[in-house]
């Protein structure tokens, strides 16, 4: 099985949206398949932290043990090779505190440990023109985690707030 998932947050009101794509085949997904995705809006979360809660949910909700992971995340993707130093600092940091996100890390490894999962890193935001059929389908997972943050924005009257790069804004 193939999932995809990404979200987006607004770091002003710190509200992201997460998005995932459960499929078979890669060949089987044609059109928009919007009505697939399944979206969910998290609090108090960060861009790193919304990667992490997004593939959590996704992990507990699709009744599937062996998945390939698509996500334009290297937090994600790097995490596995931080794992020993991780686990090995009993998830503090140079200077004894807790990291941040240890209970994400926690969860994430557990699962990760119970489950098969490969992960495959993806271009985020690439031109239409250029992408390739797993990027055209993730577009898809992209889109409609920031079109619910869009949407929340309007309903509560909020700004966007870009911060960094022009795509942190969205992400």
């Amino acid at each position: 099985m193939k999932l995809f998932i990404d979200g987006s947050v607004d770091p002003g009101s710190r509200v992201g949206f997460g998005a995932y794509l459960l499929c078979k085949e890669i060949d089987a997904i044609a059109g928009d398949n919007s009505e697939k995705i399944k979206i969910r809006a998290f609090k108090n979360t960060s861009s790193t932290r919304l990667e992490l809660e997004v593939l959590i949910w996704a992990l507990s909700e699709v009744n599937c043990h062996k998945l390939t992971i698509y996500t334009d995340s290297q937090n994600i993707i790097k995490l596995l090779l931080r794992r020993h130093k991780i686990e090995e600092n009993d998830y503090r940091t140079n200077s004894g505190d807790l990291l941040g996100n240890h209970i994400l890390y926690k969860t994430f490894f557990q699962m990760f440990d119970s489950m098969s999962l490969e992960f495959v890193k993806v271009k985020g935001h690439s031109p239409k023109s250029q992408r390739s059929g797993i990027e055209s389908i993730f577009g898809l997972v992209d889109r409609a985690s920031r079109r619910a943050l869009r949407g929340h924005r309007q309903a509560h009257n909020l700004q966007s707030v870009r911060v960094g790069s022009p795509s942190n804004a969205s992400k």
